[in-house]
C-alpha cells in the first residue's frame, strides 16, 4: 500500500490531486461515461470536507455550492443544474445516508435505476454515505469507480483516508461476504491502493456550505416539530388527513382541490392545513365547517347544472 508523504504546505496529499486530475482527463477524453466516487465513514470523519476539497480542485473557479445536495429534493435540483451546464460537471450527494434498511424505498430504487441509466453525461459524481454496504455487487461492478474510506475524526491534525479501487472492493465482498464499515476498516491496509491525508477544508466553498447545512438543520427541526411537536391537548384541535376524509366522506383529491382553491383566495393559511414531513395532511378542526359549506355549494352547483341540462333537453324535444 502506497503512503504519500505529509507536506504541511499542502491541504491534501499529492496522490489525491493526481487522482482528481486523472478523473478529469478521463471524463474529458471519454465522452460517453461518468465517474462515481463513494466517500464512506462514520459521522464526523470529514467526508463532506474531503468532498469540498475534491470539487474545488476539480472545478476550480467553476466550483459552486449549488452542485452540492443535502437532501433528496436538494440533490435532485443540484443534479439537474449540473446536467444543464456546459463545461466541467460535478455533483455531490452530501448526506446520501442510503442503508440496506431503506434500500427498497421508492426514492432509493429510482436513484439506483437513474445511476444505472446515466452514463454519458460526463458528470463526476460523489456520494457521501456512512457505508457502502447498501449497494449490491452488480451496481458496484457497473457504476462504482472508486471508494474512499474516511477514518479520522480528529480535526486538530490531518485526517487519514484509504482509497480503494473497484477491484479491491469486489475482492473484499467476495472474501468477507459484506462491505460493512467494520469490515472495510479491518482489511483497509491489505486492500487499499494507498492511504492519504487531508486537512479541514477552508476554501471558498466552506462558508456557503456551512450556511446551507445550518439552514437544512433548521428545516429538520421544523419538520420534526410539525410531525410530532404538539402536546396532547393541542393535537385535539388537529385532524389527520385520513380522519378528515372519513368525517367529510370525501376523497383525498377532493379535499386537496378544496385546499388549493381556498389558498388561492387567501382564505386559509399553513396553520389551517399543512403537509407533514411524512407526506400526510393535517387539518385544523375549523376546516370541517368550511369543507361542509364548500361541498354543499359544489353539490348545489351540480344539481343546478343537472336541472339546466334537463330543461335544455326538454326544450329541444318540444322544438323538434
Amino acid at each position: 500500500m502506497f503512503k504519500p508523504v505529509y507536506d504541511e504546505n499542502r491541504m491534501y496529499d499529492e496522490s489525491l490531486g493526481n487522482i482528481i486530475k486523472h478523473i478529469k482527463e478521463t471524463i474529458i477524453k471519454d465522452k460517453d461515461d461518468d465517474f462515481l466516487l463513494m466517500l464512506i465513514g462514520a459521522t464526523g470523519s470529514g467526508k463532506s470536507m474531503l468532498g469540498l476539497h475534491i470539487m474545488d480542485d476539480y472545478m476550480q473557479d467553476e466550483a459552486n455550492i449549488d452542485f452540492v445536495g443535502l437532501n433528496r429534493k436538494d440533490f435532485a435540483l443540484s443534479l439537474n443544474k449540473v446536467r444543464e451546464r456546459k463545461g466541467l460537471k460535478m455533483c455531490i450527494y452530501d448526506e446520501a445516508n442510503i442503508s440496506k434498511r431503506d434500500s427498497l424505498t421508492k426514492f432509493n430504487k429510482k436513484l439506483i435505476d437513474l445511476y444505472m441509466a446515466i452514463r454519458g453525461l460526463n458528470i463526476f459524481h460523489i456520494w457521501c454515505n456512512p457505508s457502502i454496504e447498501m449497494l449490491d455487487k452488480f451496481f458496484i461492478q457497473e457504476r462504482i469507480n472508486g471508494v474512499i474510506y474516511c477514518r479520522t475524526k480528529d480535526t486538530t491534525k490531518a485526517r487519514l483516508y484509504y482509497y480503494f479501487n473497484k477491484k479491491a472492493i469486489l475482492k473484499i465482498l467476495q472474501k468477507y461476504g459484506n462491505l460493512r464499515i467494520e469490515t472495510i476498516d479491518k482489511c483497509r491496509r491489505k486492500y487499499a491502493t494507498y492511504v492519504g491525508w487531508y486537512k479541514d477544508y477552508t476554501g471558498k466553498l466552506r462558508e456557503p456550505y456551512i450556511e446551507k447545512k445550518n439552514a437544512r438543520m433548521e428545516e429538520k427541526v421544523v419538520d420534526f416539530f410539525k410531525e410530532y411537536g404538539y402536546a396532547d391537548e393541542e393535537s385535539n384541535d388537529m385532524v389527520e388527513g385520513t380522519e378528515m376524509q372519513k368525517i367529510m366522506g370525501l376523497s383525498y383529491c377532493t379535499l386537496r382541490n378544496y385546499v388549493i382553491e381556498l389558498k388561492e383566495k387567501g382564505a386559509i393559511t399553513d396553520e389551517d392545513v399543512f403537509n407533514t414531513p411524512s407526506g400526510t395532511l393535517r387539518y385544523s378542526k375549523e376546516m370541517i365547517p368550511i369543507f361542509k359549506k364548500m361541498n354543499e355549494e359544489k353539490l348545489h352547483r351540480r344539481f343546478q347544472g343537472l336541472i339546466k341540462k334537463k330543461q335544455e333537453m326538454t326544450q329541444s324535444v318540444e322544438t323538434n
